[in-house]
Order: C-alpha cells, then structure tokens, then sequence
C-alpha cells in the first residue's frame, strides 16, 4: 500500500514524556513514506490526570520550540507545520470518557464508528483504552483479543498496552500460571506489557 493511500488514527493515552514519544512515531512514519495522514484522538476532559488533551498537545510543541536543542526545536516547528498542514489532525470526541465499552460504539455513536472506518490502522494506546476495548470483564488470560473486542472492528487495530489492571486477554497457555509465580500482582505492577493486533480484512493489504 502506498503512503499517500494510509491513514492512521491514533488514541492517545498520557501526556509528557509518553506524548512526546507518540509523536516521535507518528513523525517516523511518515519520514519513512509509510503513512500520508494522522488523526490524533484526544479526550475533552481528562478520565485520569494524565490523559491527553489538545491543549497538552500544543503546550508540549511549545516547551520544545524554546529548548535549548536545535534538534528539539526543528523537531517542534516541523510538528506544527504537520498540524497546520491537515497531515495532523487533532480530534475532540466525548465518546473517551462516555461510560460505554467500546463494542457500544457503532449504536451509541455511529458517527465516530463510521470516522474510525476509514482509517488503515487505528493505535489505541493505554491501559484505559485496553479496558475498554476488551470491555472491562473477566475474560479468561487465554480468550483471544479478537473475541474479547466483542465485534468492536471497525479498521484493523492495534493496542499498545502497560498492564495496570486485571483485565488481559491473548496470553499463551501457561503464561499466566509463569506470572503468578512469580509476583501474584503482576498484573498491577506495571512491569509486563502487551501488543495485540486484529486486522480487518479489507484493508492493512
């Protein structure tokens, strides 16, 4: 697939140092010719302190602009030509901090459904999106991520996830019996992670 043709949606999670390396990304993979436009997702409140919103976006290519570094600085001025450009889009939705799973997102808010249809890849980045996507419930550790997403596809997915809660699917059998031996609170702890992907299957070709 040809870089003009892709589009990425990406959800973001905390702000700071992990924004930062979103972007970072974000502007890789567009260096690298694989992707032509971005949409950045961010809440309209913050769920947990941390998460992104569009004036975090904003604060952080400014902090960088009066660095010290070139590099940071060339970094900042090419970010925000991006978003000047529409190469970067910025995106309001509610729909983050609604109270819905997000296999409720076709019927409770189709517009934003349909919106998520037309990317290639959506990124969904966080242990709150996780939750969401995986519905918040006591899957069993070895029910695929497919099944756990509960119809939830409207492109091809991808979840980038430090695990926080209890909620986890996708795991080989036998991994989590290894966890729990080794600390009983592994998935609390911070310390273990996963990539999960579904593809849908008429795009990602």
């Amino acid at each position: 697939m040809a870089s003009k043709d892709v589009l990425i949606d990406i959800v973001l999670d905390n702000a700071g140092f992990e924004l930062f390396c979103d972007l970072c990304l974000l502007y890789f993979l567009q260096a690298a010719k694989l992707v032509k436009r971005v949409r950045l997702y961010v809440k309209m409140m913050p769920w947990f302190i941390s998460d992104t919103l569009e004036k975090d976006i904003h604060w952080l290519l400014d902090t960088l602009l009066k660095s010290n570094h070139k590099n940071l600085v060339k970094f900042s001025e090419e970010c925000t030509n991006k978003i000047t450009a529409g190469e970067w889009e910025i995106v309001n939705e509610p729909f983050w901090t609604y109270p819905h799973d997000f296999s409720e997102m076709e019927s409770t808010d189709p517009l934003l459904y349909k919106k998520l249809s037309e990317s290639d890849l959506i990124v969904f980045k966080g242990d709150l999106n996780y939750r969401k996507l995986a519905g918040d419930r006591q899957w069993d550790e070895t029910t695929s991520f497919k099944e756990a997403l509960n119809g939830f596809l409207p492109s091809s997915l991808v979840a980038l996830r430090t695990i926080k809660a209890d909620v986890v699917v996708g795991l080989q059998s036998g991994t989590c019996d290894l966890l729990n031996k080794k600390s009983q609170n592994w998935k609390f702890t911070g310390d273990y992670a996963v990539i999960q992907c579904c593809k849908k299957s008429n795009n990602l070709s």
